[in-house]
């Protein structure tokens, strides 16, 4: 309410109801606006009682209104034959109700039930001159009005006999406006109390981070006390804006990976965000990233193909090399796998069976590895795949290079038939048929062997078709396999036999004996692959 703006009757109620003191007219404030006032000057007759009561004003859930009071008053000694009933100041009074429900005898015209705000006193008084209209300064009054807990309230003003005039009545509450601190909105708030705890909530895309509450205090004045408890941050794909009260998307084509007060990056290498409020960049088609790579590392792609193989063959074993591919997709984890297959003459090809690939035949660093076992007269192809890192993730094969060789046809046959002819508790003598050479001589044979289940393999090489093995464990079962090599390189490995070294406290009959046994019951171990 301001009744400074109002220019029509303001239908508020005067008592006493048929002869009213209190006389509502039309005039002109300082600034020469037209105003609607209310004015009073029954000074020359004792035991005045004149009130003046507003219309029924909403609360509009404040705890506590003020009302600022724009008036005049006459001094007393300034009016000609004034007694002493003459008055310098007046009341002020409150009326709280659910409803509208006042009349011209409801709330009965005493302090009780009104509730009595303040006795006002004028700090600037009017003096009127004999001949002149009286002149002085406007005062201006605050009260504050409270507290109120109803629907609503009537002001109401008394006069015991002084001449004044009030010019105007602005009824306002004090209310702590909508404010973000820290991308925390604290709603607008009417305070209730001397200091009023607000609970604030994160801005659109900002979260909390701790179950600390969000709080801050309003200030009965409508003030916010310093002092703010805020715990948001800007959610992954949105960085801060407009002095930390807002969080803005981040733009297609960038992206931020954490929530906090970061700022949005370009997307890494290969990488895109079609749209804004992005916390990851995808990759591109044909571009990987792999679930242990964190989304501020670029995408990648598979490897092209290995490059010039190169092929040495010695007897049974090839010696395969080659050079890196031109494009490593952006990584630096290439690594090799190694396939084979067999192409005996008028036969179809198969996977290569009997071959060992030292160290391995996949996941190869370094780009050469060794091939063993190689039969004549056979065919191999190898294929070599370059893979990183994200080969995985593509529908597509790795890409590969092959190369296609031919074993020596007059390289020796394997040695097959190993025989046991002697046995002791530490050592076994082994003999096997002479092999014939297709062409030239036998140089010398090499005997691989093993203990079964134990360690790795050891060689020992003979210029003659037998070999004591010596040194072994007694009681130990021993894998064992020949090959024979001639001027043109060694023939192929032949299948594994197995013997066995006397055990503790058996004789030589019985210890041949459990040889006899074990090679019944299947210790001569066929091929392997």
């Amino acid at each position: 309410m301001n009744t400074k703006f109002e220019t029509a009757d303001l239908r508020w109620t005067t008592y006493p109801a048929d002869d009213g003191q209190w006389e509502e007219i039309s005039g002109m404030d300082e600034e020469q606006n037209s105003v609607r006032t209310f004015e009073v000057c029954q000074v020359h007759q004792p035991n005045q009682n004149n009130w003046l009561r507003t219309t029924f004003v909403p609360r509009s859930g404040a705890t506590y209104v003020y009302a600022e009071l724009r008036f005049t008053v006459v001094e007393c000694f300034s009016i000609p034959r004034v007694t002493r009933a003459c008055k310098e100041t007046f009341n002020v009074f409150f009326y709280e109700a659910d409803v509208d429900l006042a009349s011209a005898t409801f709330p009965p015209w005493m302090e009780n039930p009104y509730v009595k705000v303040d006795t006002v006193a004028a700090e600037h008084l009017t003096r009127k001159r004999p001949g002149t209209e009286a002149s002085g300064k406007v005062n201006v009054k605050t009260l504050r009005v409270g507290p109120l807990s109803k629907t609503g309230f009537y002001l109401a003003f008394q006069d015991q006999g002084a001449c004044m005039a009030l010019l105007s009545v602005r009824l306002f509450y004090k209310k702590c406006p909508a404010v973000t601190v820290n991308f925390t909105l604290f709603q607008e708030t009417v305070p209730r109390e001397l200091v009023m705890p607000v609970t604030g909530q994160c801005v659109p895309n900002a979260i909390k981070t701790s179950s600390r509450p969000l709080s801050m205090y309003c200030r009965e004045d409508g003030q916010w006390a310093d002092q703010a408890i805020t715990d948001c941050t800007c959610a992954a794909g949105y960085e801060p804006s407009e002095e930390s009260t807002k969080c803005r998307a981040c733009p297609a084509g960038m992206f931020k990976a954490v929530q906090g007060e970061g700022g949005c990056q370009l997307c890494p290498a290969f990488s895109m965000s079609p749209s804004p409020g992005s916390s990851e960049c995808s990759c591109r088609i044909g571009f990987y990233r792999t679930t242990k790579e964190p989304v501020t590392k670029q995408c990648s792609t598979t490897p092209s193909a290995p490059r010039s193989i190169v092929a040495k063959i010695n007897g049974s074993v090839a010696m395969l090399e080659w050079s890196e591919p031109l494009e490593n997709g952006g990584r630096d984890d290439v690594s090799y796998h190694l396939s084979c297959h067999a192409c005996p003459e008028r036969q179809s090809c198969q996977e290569c069976a009997r071959l060992a690939y030292p160290p391995r035949s996949r996941g190869l660093v370094d780009r050469t590895v060794t091939v063993e076992g190689l039969q004549p007269y056979i065919t191999y192809s190898f294929q070599i795949q370059a893979v990183n890192g994200v080969s995985d993730l593509s529908q597509n094969p790795p890409q590969s290079e092959s190369i296609n060789i031919t074993t020596n046809k007059d390289v020796p046959q394997p040695v097959s038939e190993i025989q046991q002819t002697s046995v002791s508790p530490s050592g076994v003598t082994l003999a096997w048929p002479f092999i014939q050479p297709p062409t030239g001589n036998i140089l010398d044979y090499e005997v691989k062997y093993y203990e079964k289940g134990v360690g790795g393999p050891m060689f020992v090489k003979t210029s003659e078709n037998r070999v004591t093995l010596s040194g072994l464990r007694r009681g130990a079962v021993y894998i064992v396999k020949v090959r024979a090599r001639s001027e043109v390189g060694y023939g192929g490995f032949g299948p594994e036999k197995a013997f066995q070294t006397y055990g503790a406290g058996k004789t030589p009959l019985a210890a041949r004996e459990e040889s006899s046994v074990l090679s019944e019951l299947g210790y001569f171990i066929a091929e392997v692959s």
